[in-house]
């Protein structure tokens, strides 16, 4: 099994809705994909946090990541990165 077929099953696991034998070989590949248990242990406990609707504080630091910029700021960048599409 490859990771594209085992991340187009990763659903069907998480909902336990494969057969057996799928179950075996999607096992088998974990085994020996660090990646792809990553992406499966991953997506679990995302499921998880959203079905507990436990509420995280960002840190202080990453919420200027999602704060957009002031006008004057974001206009001074606009001078600076003219757009291609401006005539």
């Amino acid at each position: 099994m490859t990771c594209t077929e085992f991340l187009a099953l990763l659903d069907d696991l998480i909902d336990d809705s494969v057969t057996p034998e799928t179950r075996a070989e999607l096992q088998q590949h974990l085994r020996g994909c660090d990646h792809c248990e990553v992406t499966l242990s991953t997506t679990r406990k995302t499921i998880e946090i959203y079905r507990s609707h436990e509420i995280y504080d960002l840190p202080p630091t990453s919420e200027s990541a999602f704060t957009p910029p002031s006008w004057p700021a974001a206009k001074k960048a606009a001078e600076f990165y003219p757009s291609s599409h401006q005539t």
